[in-house]
């Protein structure tokens, strides 16, 4: 590649690194409230973690099929 070239592939991957994080803030923000919101101490959920987890994957996979989509 040329060094003319760099400049906007480092800045597009920048601009990437930059969307998935966004991404991944907005999911773990939306996992939490949903869990505080709708979890109470009589569920029956017995590994928080991994369910906030998988929460947390599906939402940003919600997301970026969306955005996929626009």
């Amino acid at each position: 590649m040329r060094d003319d070239q760099s400049e906007p592939v480092m800045r597009m991957a920048m601009e990437q690194d930059s969307l998935e994080g966004r991404i991944e803030a907005q999911a773990r923000e939306t996992a939490l409230g949903l869990i505080q919101s709708y979890f109470g101490p009589d569920q029956k959920v017995t590994n928080m973690r991994s369910f906030y987890y998988a929460l947390v994957h599906a939402l940003k996979a919600a997301r970026e099929g969306a955005l996929g989509r626009i």
